[in-house]
């Protein structure tokens, strides 16, 4: 019975470690996101070197066509800087699952919520005290998110 029992529990114990650890995809977005929030509130040279946009985006607004980290794919990378705060938006995830389950064990998301009053669209967003990292997601139980936003505008941040 042990002879039969005991490579069972290997194989379970192998297949759950790999199916809760993080693809390279998501490590390396999620490394990139980790540098890019580093401070608080997070700032804009972060966000650049953290995702090694170009230098002019240091002066101004950049918007930059599709590009990839790694497998993964996306179509656009916009950042936005003003007095106020900083919001930079990373979309169109494709080519490699960024999971919705690991976004939220790895940076504490709440359930996904309906964002927007003129579409249909949801987003599960993690509160800091300097404003919100949020995943889009195509529909309030997808697998995989479609987006990521770093959001340091007032309104974003917690009422005291």
């Amino acid at each position: 019975m042990l002879t039969i029992f005991a490579p069972i529990m290997v194989v379970a114990t192998f297949w759950w470690a790999q199916s809760r650890s993080l693809n390279p995809e998501e490590r390396l977005l999620f490394k990139k996101l980790d540098a890019a929030i580093s401070h608080e509130p997070p700032r804009a040279a972060d966000i650049i070197d953290a995702f090694d946009l170009p230098d002019e985006c240091r002066q101004k607004t950049c918007f930059l066509e599709a590009g990839k980290i790694g497998n993964l794919r996306y179509s656009s990378i916009g950042l936005r800087q003003s007095k106020e705060g900083t919001i930079f938006e990373i979309e169109g995830f494709t080519n490699a699952c960024v999971r919705a389950d690991r976004v939220k064990s790895y940076f504490g998301t709440r359930a996904p919520a309906q964002s927007c009053d003129d579409a249909i669209c949801w987003c599960a967003d993690a509160r800091r005290s300097w404003g919100i990292l949020a995943f889009k997601l195509d529909r309030p139980h997808s697998r995989c998110v479609s987006s990521a936003v770093i959001n340091s505008l007032p309104e974003q941040r917690p009422r005291t």
